[in-house]
């Protein structure tokens, strides 16, 4: 049985070798796509793990309107409340305990060309923020 097959094997080495070399590209890819996809997923993680380190509290005024959410939960993302005055932001500095107070916005922003027509984004939000240095 083994002579079979070893003769069989010998006498199409090309096939052979074609095959192996398909199976050790088909593992690889394989291979490279989870290790992408492992290295995307951890750069995400430690994204929204660092986004607010060191903040201990935020400020925001109450939203228009509240929404469930597809989980079911009760969501505060359904709509922006008023901006918070920046006069606030005084008062804040001087409560004891605040070692730092900044403001900043967040929020839609569509970016327009000069021809004054909306640069698209092929679906993806438009968003702004604030930069604090």
């Amino acid at each position: 049985m083994w002579r079979t097959t070893i003769k069989g094997l010998l006498a199409h080495k090309v096939r052979l070798a074609l095959t192996a070399l398909a199976v050790v590209l088909g593992v690889g890819f394989v291979v490279g796509t989870y290790v992408l996809t492992d290295t995307i997923n951890r750069a995400f993680d430690n994204l929204f793990q660092d986004i607010d380190r060191g903040v201990a509290v935020q400020v925001q005024s109450v939203p228009a309107f509240t929404a469930n959410g597809p989980a079911g939960g009760n969501n505060s993302q359904g709509g922006q409340g008023e901006r918070v005055p920046a006069s606030l932001l005084d008062t804040i500095r001087a409560v004891p305990g605040v070692r730092d107070a900044e403001g900043g916005l967040a929020g839609y922003a569509q970016l327009v060309g000069k021809d004054g027509k909306a640069i698209t984004t092929g679906g993806a939000p438009t968003l702004g923020v604030s930069w604090v240095n």
